[in-house]
């Protein structure tokens, strides 16, 4: 079967190509460990999988089972994080559980809308448990980003189906404020209560280090794992991650690597552009809540989560209401 490449796809075929040859290179000048390097190389692999399995699954008509399969998932989730408690199953970490729950409740939503039958009311029940799964994680941000997209939930769904064409660009400019309130916030000498209370003061000794490190190595970064090497919070596997994609991008590998995962980002929501109005409005919105959350939290590490948003765009953007299999 012949495969049609648009001009997107060769883009981000060729941005996976840059990022890697620069993680790599950056690893090897830096004579940092392949396990450092691992995360960066792992976390845009499975995005880029991701969006193929969505759009392999719209392109052929989303099946039964998968429907099936999201609501088993979501049972299983909600099941980790109230039974097993909230930084367990199924990532391990309380953030990164609510990071995968609005991730895969937009994917069930996405097919819901794009089924039809008992599918349909499947993939509404896996949306809703996933989406029911996020307080129980004790996440102040995933709660935040969970509501905000719930509102776009209530739009989406309510009242006929819109274009909208300013949900792509109003979804990126949050992303984009939100990213510079976070920089201003690390570059502040004295925080407000108001910023300890909602980023904590470990964040603050964490964001400052990782710019110290940037400073040092502004076009190239200290090298995958360097910022491990010099943190002062470093004594467990939560802290030795900045907490801050970009900060986390920018000391490690530079302007270089922070201009690479902007595009990334970029790319993201450009693919959600010829997307049916409903699922457009779905995509943009989960896409904008995760990378905001990247914002506070370490959540790229860990692939389900890479995986399941790259199904949001891939789902999204091949998205046609109500037309598949049910």
């Amino acid at each position: 079967m012949k495969v049609h490449l648009s001009f997107i796809d060769r883009a981000g075929i060729v941005l996976l190509g840059l990022w890697g040859t620069w993680v790599v290179a950056s690893a090897i000048s830096h004579e940092s460990a392949f396990a450092d390097a691992l995360p960066y190389l792992t976390a845009p692999t499975f995005g880029a999988l991701g969006v193929a399995a969505g759009r392999l699954l719209q392109t052929r008509g989303i099946p039964r089972w998968f429907a099936a399969s999201l609501l088993a998932l979501s049972v299983y989730v909600l099941a980790g994080v109230t039974v097993l408690g909230r930084a367990s199953s199924p990532l391990g970490y309380a953030n990164a559980n609510a990071a995968l729950a609005v991730q895969l409740s937009a994917v069930a939503a996405i097919t819901a809308l794009s089924v039809r039958g008992q599918a349909r009311s499947w993939a509404i029940w896996a949306a809703a448990l996933f989406a029911v799964a996020v307080p129980w994680t004790l996440s102040r941000a995933g709660l935040v980003l969970l509501i905000a997209y719930l509102v776009a939930v209530a739009v989406a769904t309510i009242g006929p189906a819109k274009r909208r064409p300013w949900v792509i660009p109003a979804s990126a400019l949050m992303v984009v404020a939100a990213g510079a309130t976070v920089m201003h916030a690390a570059r502040m000498s004295e925080w407000p209560p108001a910023y300890t209370q909602a980023f904590s003061s470990a964040r603050r000794q964490l964001w400052s280090e990782a710019l110290g490190l940037w400073a040092k190595h502004p076009v190239t970064g200290g090298g995958p794992g360097s910022f491990r090497a010099i943190g002062g919070l470093t004594l467990d596997s939560d802290t030795e991650r900045v907490h801050m994609s970009v900060l986390q991008v920018g000391s490690e590998l530079g302007i270089i690597g922070v201009i690479l995962f902007a595009t990334f980002v970029l790319l993201a929501f450009v693919q959600l552009v010829p997307a049916e109005p409903r699922s457009r409005l779905l995509g943009a919105a989960a896409v904008a809540a995760l990378f905001i959350h990247t914002f506070v939290d370490h959540l790229l590490e860990f692939p389900a989560i890479p995986l399941a948003m790259g199904m949001v765009v891939g789902l999204a953007s091949h998205s046609r209401s109500g037309v598949n299999r049910a």
